[in-house]
């Protein structure tokens, strides 16, 4: 009887899947981070870490790394001029689109900025 239930012990646990995640490593775009892994056991969570650097307006570089991980935590730090940002997740492929460069609203900014101050000396005329 032993020998039965571990025969059903054995083939239930190879039946569990593992968690499966995107992987890159240093990327500077999304689209280049499409590559999934399956994560072994003691790997229970996706990952995604974007570091971007910005000098005022001017974005210098994005890197973007996925993997699997055993321990995550979500975090954001600003260095000053360079910004991380850590997101942890537990769902199959959850690290997909948690990469989004973090200093891209600075055009944005800049648009505004230039439409304002257009529309200012428009109406000084």
């Amino acid at each position: 009887m032993t020998l039965l239930a571990a025969l059903v012990a054995i083939t239930c646990l190879g039946q569990v899947s593992s968690l499966t995640c995107y992987e890159c490593f240093g990327q500077s775009d999304n689209k280049d981070c499409l590559k999934t892994i399956s994560c072994s056991s003691f790997q229970k969570q996706c990952q995604a870490t974007i570091v971007t650097a910005s000098f005022g307006l001017i974005h210098i570089f994005t890197s973007i790394s996925k993997s699997c991980t055993g321990m995550c935590e979500n975090s954001k730090t600003n260095f000053g001029l360079t910004r991380m940002l850590t997101y942890c997740c537990s769902t199959d492929l959850c690290n997909v689109n948690n990469s989004t460069t973090i200093g891209s609203n600075h055009l944005v900014i800049l648009c505004l900025a230039a439409l304002v101050c257009f529309l200012h000396l428009s109406e000084e005329v």
